[in-house]
């Protein structure tokens, strides 16, 4: 019996991660073996009910939901970049830009329902409302935040559609 090159993480149980690895005679056969992997325990819940994160990105929810440009950019290094829905803005000038197109004039406010560490980065799941075109876009609108943070700065950030099954 062989072992096949492919290998995959899966979410299996409550907050617990399992390692796949397909064996098997063949690929048309293959046997799933299944090990389970540590995971970096969630940021837990403070009593007040408010998440216990790093400070930049307690900041950047913030200013987010009050549309405050000026403490939006001061949560980000002056190097940072921003990649959202794959396109990326890098430094203040280009990522003051999406913050006036995207956030400030679209009255962006995001609702964190999940938040956790993972090889470094913050992941935030948010809620997002605010007055844009939501043609072709789930309801209720969940985004997946990425945050890289270093000396108290945002130094990069990556937003993306969430893709965790609700079920």
């Amino acid at each position: 019996m062989r072992q096949d090159r492919a290998r995959l993480t899966l979410p299996r149980g409550e907050g617990r991660w399992w390692r796949c690895a397909w064996t098997g005679a063949s690929v048309e056969a293959p046997l799933a073996v299944y090990e389970e992997v540590p995971v970096a325990p969630p940021i837990p819940v403070a009593p007040s009910g408010s998440l216990a994160l790093p400070a930049a990105v307690e900041r950047y929810v913030a200013a987010s939901n009050t549309h405050d440009r000026a403490a939006l950019l001061a949560t980000f290094a002056p190097d940072c970049s921003v990649t959202d829905a794959g396109r990326e803005f890098r430094g203040a000038e280009e990522i003051g830009g999406w913050l006036d197109r995207e956030i400030i004039s679209a009255s962006v406010t995001m609702k964190v329902i999940a938040a956790s560490e993972h090889h470094g980065e913050i992941v935030l799941r948010a809620v997002i409302d605010g007055v844009f075109d939501r043609t072709g876009l789930p309801d209720p609108l969940i985004l997946t935040f990425r945050f890289t943070v270093r000396e108290d700065r945002i130094v990069r950030m990556i937003i993306s559609l969430d893709e965790t099954d609700p079920r």
